[in-house]
């Protein structure tokens, strides 16, 4: 018996590892990208906002990537009249603060000043509620979450293999239970943000085409700030669903999320 919860032990230690270094990876930064970041808020303030817009970019390249900083460089974009840009910065920063009044607030704001006026497709408000795991935490609290609860199964694995008590194995049940709720809602987040199906037109205006390609029939026009849902990408061009209607855009036209 001690053996087989040894085994398990070694296994959750494993868990945390991974689910750390996933973490770690998130967190790092160097000195100098946060140098950089502080600086574009300083530049900001000026009301230079061409130029905390480059600074906020160069930050983001050397690895600082807050919700925060995608927030203030929406508010730069905004300011300096790039609407789309600005929409796809609001949504990497709700990716990021997923609970933010400000970044919900100015999202709508930009939303509402572009062209097309399509309203980006959404859950159903019961299905938010009941998911509200997936939908009001990001993946970095998500992981979090999961990595404190697999130290906690992992600490009461131990003392249940020397201590096999009652009052330890319920922990170990309940603790086990909420652990694949929320794993569930962190691969679930993981995979969708990793899968990129998320795009805003940062063009003031994208032809979308029968198929993929210049050659190919203009089917309709959309213009800067229309997010759109990609179902499939070839070298330069993806394939979009937008307000019901399909077709192929350059994809030098969108700012994938």
């Amino acid at each position: 018996m001690l053996k087989k919860y040894c085994k398990v032990s070694i296994f959750t230690f494993a868990a945390i590892a991974l689910t750390g270094l996933m973490i770690a990876q998130q967190c790092t930064a160097s000195d100098d990208a946060y140098t950089v970041f502080v600086q574009a808020n300083q530049v900001y303030k000026s009301t230079n906002y061409s130029k905390a817009i480059l600074l906020y970019n160069k930050a983001n390249s050397l690895g600082f990537s807050p919700g925060g900083l995608y927030y203030n460089l929406g508010n730069a974009y905004y300011r300096s009249g790039k609407l789309g840009e600005a929409i796809a910065a609001y949504l990497k920063a709700r990716q990021l603060l997923p609970r933010d009044s400000d970044v919900i607030e100015n999202l709508n704001i930009a939303r509402a000043e572009t062209i097309d006026n399509v309203v980006p497709e959404e859950s159903p408000a019961a299905l938010r509620q009941f998911l509200f795991l997936y939908y009001k935490f990001s993946l970095d609290e998500l992981l979090w979450g999961t990595a404190i609860l697999i130290a906690i199964l992992f600490i009461s694995l131990s003392f249940y293999a020397f201590l096999p008590f009652s009052p330890i194995k319920r922990i170990i049940n309940i603790t086990a239970v909420i652990l694949i709720i929320i794993g569930i809602a962190a691969g679930t987040k993981f995979y969708n943000i990793s899968s990129h199906s998320t795009a805003v037109v940062v063009s003031k205006e994208a032809i979308v085409r029968a198929g993929p390609g210049d050659s190919y029939a203009e089917i309709f026009v959309i213009h800067n700030g229309t997010e759109v849902k990609i179902l499939e990408k070839e070298k330069s061009s993806a394939k979009i669903r937008v307000d019901k209607k399909k077709g192929w855009i350059n994809i030098d036209d969108i700012d994938i999320i």
